[in-house]
């Protein structure tokens, strides 16, 4: 919505941004400790803050924010998955029983379904958007193997890492589940992310290195290795292009800055999954335009997501 106040003929437009404005090329990162702990690192800290522990936690594992803001926890024990409410800090029972049986990694599509890697039932499931029972979406398929990690790509394919050292692909608008790339034998793939480019990341835990498909490719190839890699088991990519990998041979998270190569130390201390949050929607700025002879004021109100 915009107010504008008088009409110059010449026209100088400044920008006023908020004050509060929240650097779009840092994020909040979290991980689990494998208890009944979230861990939080704060944009541009390095230290980690207990975010959330106890209450509704019993056996946190993994982690995927939604387009809100709202933070979801697979619990692979008790087979739940809880909810953090986006500004809270206390975990509630958003899903249980139904098709999970071990869940571990979950991924949302662009339309805000919850997908879920079941371990116990070998079997993708799929929360809808707007309901809290799971269902299964994908099973026979994955041929009865474990699937790991989850990522979808910008035109909504489902990746799924199989801990028989494949990625598979389930097609935008399908429910099966087809062989999209095979990788060195050993390769025990825990971890995906795609960037903004359309390359896959795979987190391969076996031989302790990042590989990577590239956009349009099948093949993986070795895109990291050595340095602060041992045995990566998370990946989540941020909005500047930085890798992020927790390391359970390490114990903590390791870093690669967007275009390069070499990981190094980010944080250390006992880390299992990672997610990074959303960024933050950007408050209301003003603008103020410079006539001859007049002033014109400009105010634009960007509708924050709920």
């Amino acid at each position: 919505m915009k107010k504008i106040v008088a009409l110059p003929f010449l026209i100088l437009v400044l920008r006023v941004a908020s004050s509060h404005a929240q650097d779009q090329s840092t994020q909040n990162l979290f991980t689990t400790v494998w208890t009944s702990t979230i861990t939080e690192i704060a944009a541009g800290q390095t230290n980690s803050t207990v975010f959330s522990s106890g209450g509704d936690l019993n056996y946190v594992y993994n982690l995927a924010f939604n387009a809100n803001g709202n933070l979801f926890v697979s619990d692979y024990a008790y087979g739940l998955i809880y909810q953090i409410a986006a500004g809270q800090t206390n975990a509630t029972v958003f899903s249980s029983g139904g098709a999970l049986s071990g869940p571990n990694a979950m991924a949302f599509d662009a339309n805000g379904n919850l997908f879920i890697a079941d371990n116990g039932n070998a079997s993708i499931s799929m929360i809808a958007a707007g309901q809290t029972n799971a269902t299964l979406f994908s099973g026979g398929d994955l041929g009865g193997t474990y699937p790991n990690a989850l990522a979808f790509d910008t035109n909504g394919n489902l990746f799924i890492a199989v801990n028989n050292d494949r990625i598979d692909e389930i097609a935008a608008g399908q429910t099966n589940a087809t062989l999209f790339s095979s990788l060195a034998a050993g390769s025990n793939p825990n971890g995906l992310a795609f960037d903004t480019n359309g390359t896959l990341f795979i987190a391969s835990s076996g031989p302790g290195v990042i590989d990577e498909i590239a956009a349009g490719q099948t093949n993986a190839t070795v895109f990291s290795s050595g340095g602060a890699l041992n045995t990566p088991n998370s990946i989540a990519i941020s909005t500047n292009g930085n890798l992020f990998i927790t390391d359970i041979g390490y114990g903590g998270i390791s870093e690669i800055s967007a275009g390069q190569t070499n990981a190094t130390i980010f944080y250390r201390g006992e880390s299992g999954h990672l997610a990074i949050e959303p960024a933050a929607v950007p408050e209301p700025a003003t603008y103020v335009l410079f006539g001859l002879g007049a002033l014109a004021v400009v105010v634009a109100y960007r509708r924050k997501v709920t």
